[in-house]
């Protein structure tokens, strides 16, 4: 959904509509669908496409479908709450993600 001040427009689906084209939310899923129709999955029905950038997320193909989860989330594993150095609590997109680590570097 697009929001308009308060009005809310399925952008998504105006476009989908209007010219036929998938439309997806991330360029993760977007990274995914690509890879299966030209890259590394065209020849399989399942797999995972993992993208580590300035977050970390990954697209999951099963069945040749591209997963979205209930509340369109499959994939956020950057937001996954892991337990690492002494019972620290961090979301794994800040421990591997590429600019927790440049910042790391710098600072």
């Amino acid at each position: 959904m697009y929001n308009e001040g308060d009005q809310e427009i399925p952008l998504a689906q105006i476009i989908k509509k209007k010219y036929g084209l998938p439309c997806v939310d991330n360029d993760v899923k977007a990274a995914t669908i690509a890879e299966k129709e030209f890259g590394i999955g065209k020849d399989t029905d399942d797999f995972v496409c993992i993208n580590i950038g300035t977050g970390i997320a990954a697209g999951f193909v099963c069945n040749g479908r591209l997963l979205s989860g209930v509340h369109n989330n499959a994939g956020e594993i950057g937001h996954m709450v892991s337990t690492c150095i002494a019972t620290y609590y961090a979301r794994v997109e800040n421990l591997v993600a590429l600019k927790p680590l440049l910042l790391a570097v710098v600072y």
